[in-house]
């Protein structure tokens, strides 16, 4: 879990063994923001074993570092 700004969180959880889910929830309603569908779902079979995050909160980009080759870079705004 990461504060972003003032007043909102940026989380992701391990939901399977294959599976990473992105949510993006105001701290005040941090206890809801599981129950709600996640932002964004990365398979680990794409991402390797120990994928590592990066926040940029002046664009709102999440990046993620691979360490197996998948492709094209992509970045993902929240």
């Amino acid at each position: 879990m990461r504060l972003i700004g003032d007043a909102s969180c940026l989380i992701i959880t391990q939901c399977s063994r294959e599976t990473l889910n992105v949510y993006m929830s105001c701290i005040h309603t941090l206890d809801e923001a599981l129950k709600d569908p996640p932002k964004n779902t990365f398979h680990l079979s794409k991402l390797g074993q120990d994928p590592l995050f990066a926040m940029d909160e002046s664009r709102r980009l999440l990046v993620i570092y691979s360490n197996c080759e998948v492709g094209p870079a992509r970045f993902w705004g929240v």
